[in-house]
């Protein structure tokens, strides 16, 4: 059986700005190949139905900012081109998938995040789960220890 190369070039990741993001931003990094790989990082601004998504959220574009800043200097300790942007959406992994199809990523890179369930089994959150189902492109995924 022939396998095929997964090339990927331009990876999206999202972030939440929590210490959990900034471990599997670094893991990633020290991971890739600063030459052959550009990230995106984002994160989604979750905007509540009943209001347009135009809408004034400037407490919560401040945080944005400054844990995409933090994300940034990051990366550039490992000298990894990156770019950085803040995207609004109604849920996050919707927002994800929908940004991976516009900018033709090659893949989706998140923090796993689960919780425990009865039975020794994991209850994974909902963006994973609609990454999993709905990504275009393949899915990275850190799962870190639980605390």
């Amino acid at each position: 059986m022939e396998r095929e190369a997964l090339i990927m070039k331009k990876i999206l990741m999202g972030t939440e700005g929590r210490p959990e993001d900034e471990r599997a931003l670094t893991a990633l990094c020290e991971t890739l190949g600063a030459d052959h790989v550009r990230l995106r990082i984002v994160h989604v601004l979750t905007v509540p139905m009943t209001v347009p998504l135009d809408v004034s959220m400037p407490e919560a574009e401040r945080r944005a900012d400054g844990l995409l800043r933090r994300s940034r200097e990051i990366a550039e300790r490992f000298d990894v081109p990156m770019e950085t942007a803040v995207l609004r959406g109604r849920e996050v992994g919707a927002s994800l998938v929908e940004e991976a199809r516009r900018t033709q990523a090659d893949a989706v890179c998140v923090r796993f995040r689960s919780r425990p369930a009865p039975l020794g089994h994991y209850l994974v959150s909902s963006t994973v789960s609609v990454l999993l189902s709905a990504s275009p492109c393949p899915v990275i995924t850190f799962h870190l220890p639980h605390h």
